[in-house]
């Protein structure tokens, strides 16, 4: 057992997150984000490996069963995806099924069933797709909707990753999502085919909802980061609009909320507070007895982070101690 787990005293929780789960040879490998990936072998290891010494279960029972008072597990690990991905239904679902681990997918309401997916997937495809055609009419249309980002008009295929993830982080500081959103959609229909579908729909997502393994919580309506930079009215759409979104095709009350890319105004947390029982954010940490219901930490895994037992148990082992990020 690690030392960090002897050193316990009390009820502790860990909510572990994921986005997509992709097989060794899928296509999205080339051009996703690095941090956004387990392979299904990876995610097994994980369960099984927690398994050994946690309780899995949803976050709202253990929360249900704190608020009455009912004794915690020593240890409960909480599954969590960000999103919506198709693949969560694909490859995620049969091995949360097979091994009997509950899961909360957090959904980004008026994205699901649509072809419109996430910008930085929308982006890092188009770019990879140009760059390998050395395709600079695309590239320029980018630096023409988007100029306060310098738009490289060739890359080397061992720096595109790394390339990508620059511009993600430049776009995030200079434009709203639904500007880079827009600029994307008039470039794409320009220079690229029709656009892959990545999400969930609701078919499959009422599929899921009707195993005892799957619940479901809020992402907002569009991904929007929700800092001081959003209008109101705009707050009031993705944070309350999504928990209507859930309700109205499961017909069942959204309890969870999970705020997107970890942005929170104090406006936005009260409307949060104000909506749902409790929300989480991307703070690293391991979660107390004591812990608030509406400002609860995650850990997130990936290929990178978790490829080995050891390499989890460092991940979960700094979360516990509070260092990293």
């Amino acid at each position: 057992m690690p030392l960090w787990l002897r050193l316990l005293r009390g009820p502790h929780l860990l909510i572990l997150t994921y986005h997509r789960v992709l097989p060794l040879n899928h296509p999205a490998r080339q051009y996703e984000e690095k941090g956004m990936i387990v392979s299904e072998q990876h995610f097994e290891m994980h369960l099984r490996l927690l398994g050994r010494y946690a309780t899995f279960m949803h976050l709202e029972d253990w929360l249900r069963q704190r608020e009455a008072g009912v004794a915690l597990p020593r240890l409960t690990c909480v599954i969590t995806f960000d999103d919506g991905w198709a693949d969560n239904y694909d490859y995620a679902l049969p091995i949360l099924q097979r091994l009997k681990v509950p899961a909360t997918i957090y959904l980004v309401t008026a994205r699901i069933g649509s072809k419109q997916g996430f910008w930085p997937t929308n982006l890092a495809r188009q770019l990879f797709a140009a760059w390998h055609v050395s395709n600079h009419q695309l590239i320029t249309g980018l630096s023409q909707a988007l100029p306060k980002v310098a738009w490289p008009q060739d890359v080397p295929q061992h720096d595109r990753q790394d390339a990508v993830s620059k511009l993600i982080d430049q776009l995030k500081k200079h434009y709203r999502d639904e500007h880079i959103d827009a600029a994307l959609a008039q470039v794409q229909g320009t220079n690229l085919s029709d656009p892959v579908v990545d999400l969930l729909d609701w078919e499959q997502v009422r599929s899921m909802a009707a195993t005892s393994f799957i619940n479901f919580g809020s992402h907002t309506r569009n991904h929007c980061r929700l800092n001081a930079q959003l209008p109101e009215q705009q707050l009031d759409q993705e944070i309350v609009g999504s928990s209507s979104d859930i309700a109205d095709k499961l017909g069942k009350v959204c309890v969870g909320f999970c705020y997107p890319n970890g942005d929170a105004s104090s406006d936005a947390m009260e409307k949060v507070r104000q909506t749902y029982s409790h929300s989480v954010f991307t703070t690293l940490g391991v979660n107390t007895i004591r812990a608030n219901a509406h400002a609860l930490k995650r850990i997130g895994l990936h290929d990178g982070s978790g490829a080995t037992a050891r390499a989890v148990w460092g991940r979960l082992a700094c979360a516990y101690l509070g260092v990293g990020n």
